[in-house]
């Protein structure tokens, strides 16, 4: 244990040494002095603060990772707070609790103006995007260190006090065993990633300040005679010796009436135009019950299969600089998506449910379980063996400015939908020009390969695309939005060179989608 770590850990242990205040309610909740009138109120009260934690907070430091490696080790952090399914998702845990304490189901949600400027939490969301990736940790370390000191305790007091079942409190028995786990994550994670005296100060300033306003000044302090854990009792060097947990496989969650594209994506016949999918979009296009949506998609997937101009592609295959340079693309857009789109479509989508589906759509691409890391290094791997430096394509850099203008159903139309429309088109050419090229890899170096992998992705993240656009896009608008987000998807895909826009002759923005929906 460095000597960085071992003092953080002194350093949060000494926060739950802290005396209470007479008026300190979850001081009074454990010595029976609190009724269950301002119980309520407190927790209510607690609810935006908890919204900020799930969309904000984690939302960032998806954005801030230094690296895949780096978020991967913090997955199994992030991934139970939503679920899935939204049942399990750890803000609905917490409103089951609210139910249960006799709150009304309309005071268990969020504020509609969280990430307003003028909300109660704009100081806090504020700060938040302020924060760098060590600053960011040190604040995700604070919250996670209530569940093993403090919730025991507090489940205790509730269920004797109020006579809540053991499922009532289960948010709190939740968090009081897996944020054990957790905050040894979080300490590993620090540990590695402070390189600086610099560091070390913001991380110890962060943990001040945030144990000093808040929920966390009243979780923060003696509640009992002695604290139940201490963080200086233990090392991370178990959790670096054990590696990363990965969260299990997740189920889709999406409205019944879907038709899993995900389960059709077969990584059997990603080297040719799977005939199962390409039915099932057919069907799309022809059941009147279906939202116009699909029918939209429909034209535009059977426009591009018109302009792929594949045999002019495989000529130029035949050039491995110009393969380097298309696979050095798809990586960046892989990048785009990970570190840019996905956390902030989890910051701006109000609903919890909303929320639970894109993190499925990113969770698939950083990896579901822990024989499956990031997409990402797949396609190092493949990059690898055409001699190209993976790390360069990496650091590029990938401008938020743009993305931070952008509606939320802009955003779904062009990060879910029109991305992978695209993608499911592109892929099997892109591997099939590989086979045959002259400096490709072989079939068994490309079997288990990035194809397979990225072909089930998109065709996840479309369905989840369609389900949330259809949510979200103003009525009578989202087939103008995903032809608009097609257009724009398509200039900045790394895709680009395989289609040829000039026949036929209309182009996109000409296409004719009112016959979709009538």
């Amino acid at each position: 244990m460095t000597h960085f770590e071992r003092r953080l850990r002194e350093q949060v242990d000494s926060k739950y040494r802290r005396e209470p205040t007479a008026d300190n309610p979850l001081w009074r909740l454990v010595n029976d002095r609190l009724p269950i009138e301002e119980c309520r109120i407190f927790y209510v009260g607690l609810r935006d603060s908890l919204a900020v934690f799930n969309r904000v907070l984690l939302g960032r430091l998806l954005e801030e990772s230094p690296s895949e490696g780096a978020r991967s080790k913090l997955l199994p952090v992030i991934s139970v707070e939503f679920g899935p399914p939204v049942e399990a998702a750890h803000p609905a845990i917490f409103n089951r609790f609210l139910r249960a304490l006799g709150v009304s189901a309309s005071d268990t949600h969020e504020s509609s103006d969280l990430l307003a400027l003028s909300s109660a939490c704009a100081p806090e969301i504020a700060a938040l995007r302020k924060m760098s990736w060590c600053e960011l940790l040190a604040r995700l370390l604070v919250g996670e260190t209530q569940g093993p000191v403090v919730f025991p305790v507090i489940l205790e007091a509730l269920r004797r006090n109020y006579g809540l079942r053991s499922s009532d409190v289960s948010y709190f028995s939740i968090h009081a065993t897996h944020d054990k786990k957790d905050t040894e994550i979080l300490f590993d994670l620090l540990a590695t990633s402070v390189k600086s005296q610099a560091d070390e100060d913001a991380v110890a300033r962060i943990v001040d300040t945030a144990f000093d306003s808040g929920r966390y000044a009243v979780t923060g302090c003696l509640l009992e005679a002695k604290p139940r854990y201490r963080f200086a009792d233990y090392s991370s060097s178990t959790t670096r010796t054990k590696g990363t947990d990965w969260a299990s496989p997740v189920s889709l969650v999406t409205s019944a009436s879907l038709v899993s594209l995900a389960s059709l994506a077969s990584p059997a016949k990603d080297d040719e135009q799977d005939p199962e999918l390409d039915a099932a979009l057919e069907r799309m296009a022809d059941d009147a019950s279906q939202a116009p949506i699909r029918r939209v998609l429909h034209l535009l997937r059977t426009t591009l299969r018109q302009r792929l101009s594949e045999d002019s592609f495989h000529v130029r295959f035949t050039q491995i600089g110009f393969a380097r340079e298309m696979l050095e693309r798809m990586r960046r857009a892989v990048h785009a998506w990970e570190f840019v789109m996905a956390p902030r479509l989890l910051q701006i989508c109000p609903d919890l449910d909303a929320r639970v589906l894109v993190w499925q759509a990113a969770h698939a691409s950083y990896g579901s379980k822990r024989t499956e890391g990031p997409a990402a290094n797949l396609l190092d791997d493949l990059l690898s063996t055409l001699g190209s430096e993976s790390s360069r394509v990496q650091r590029e850099p990938v401008s938020r400015s743009e993305l931070l203008q952008w509606s939320l159903p802009e955003l779904i139309a062009r990060g879910l939908v029109a991305d992978n429309l695209i993608a499911l088109e592109c892929l099997p050419v892109i591997r099939r020009a590989l086979l045959a090229a002259p400096f490709g890899p072989g079939e068994s170096d490309l079997h288990g390969s990035y194809f397979h992998r990225a072909l089930r992705d998109a065709a996840l993240g479309l369905e989840i695309g369609i389900d949330l656009l259809a949510r979200y896009a103003p009525a009578g608008m989202a087939d103008e939005l995903v032809v608009g987000a097609f257009q724009r998807a398509l200039d900045a895909s790394p895709y680009t060179a395989l289609v040829e826009r000039a026949h036929p002759p209309h182009t996109w923005s000409k296409l004719d989608v009112t016959t979709t929906t009538a």
